[in-house]
């Protein structure tokens, strides 16, 4: 199994992939963001603090969380 960032490389690099090609390498991508979205939610319910965050940061991490 590769990486998903040969995958997205490979799929890059083809002069025209297929329909199934580019469904399989975005259901691969939106599983990477849905697996991160979880590892925050579990920070900040641990307690993590947003702090950090620049205002543009958070407003985009709102935006997606809220999606």
């Amino acid at each position: 199994m590769t990486n998903g960032i040969a995958d997205r490389y490979s799929i890059a690099k083809k002069r025209r992939p297929s329909q199934k090609e580019i469904r399989e390498a975005i259901g691969k991508q939106l599983k990477y963001i849905q697996k991160n979205f979880l590892h925050i939610e579990e920070l900040i319910q641990v307690g993590a603090s947003l702090k950090q965050l620049s205002n543009r940061q958070e407003n985009l991490l709102d935006i997606v969380l809220f999606l």
